[in-house]
């Protein structure tokens, strides 16, 4: 588990000395190993470096795809939501404001999501 989440190289280190990226990972595979049903995730890959990503996306959606595993997603970052996603619930201040099929994102009139897809669009 592991090296699927690129941690082979530091099995032998304290879980103290890893960075935060490290650690985000590690808690992925510990997640992921213990075979969940329902898989809440908040945030999980902010830490990880961008090359980083990709990667542990997939691994997420492959797990999901192969266990059919429900998945809970807190994030801001649209990359999880469209890799992860066939539904998302939008929040504002911690209310919901819209649900919606993960494909109408791009598309939706709602001023505040149309900030978060115009901000995605600027970062890397």
């Amino acid at each position: 588990m592991l090296s699927s989440v690129d941690l082979s190289n530091v099995m032998s280190l304290d879980a103290r000395r890893l960075s935060s990226g490290q650690r985000q990972r590690l808690a992925l595979a510990r997640a992921l190993a213990l075979e969940p049903r329902t898989l809440f995730l908040d945030e999980p890959f902010a830490n990880v470096d961008a090359d980083g990503r990709p990667g542990l996306r997939e691994l997420v959606r492959e797990y999901i795809a192969r266990s059919d595993c429900a998945l809970v997603l807190a994030t801001q970052n649209l990359a999880d939501v469209t890799t992860l996603c066939k539904k998302a619930m939008v929040l504002e201040d911690g209310v919901p404001i819209e649900m919606l099929d993960v494909s109408a994102i791009e598309t939706s009139r709602n001023p505040y999501l149309q900030a978060i897809v115009c901000e995605s669009r600027l970062l890397p």
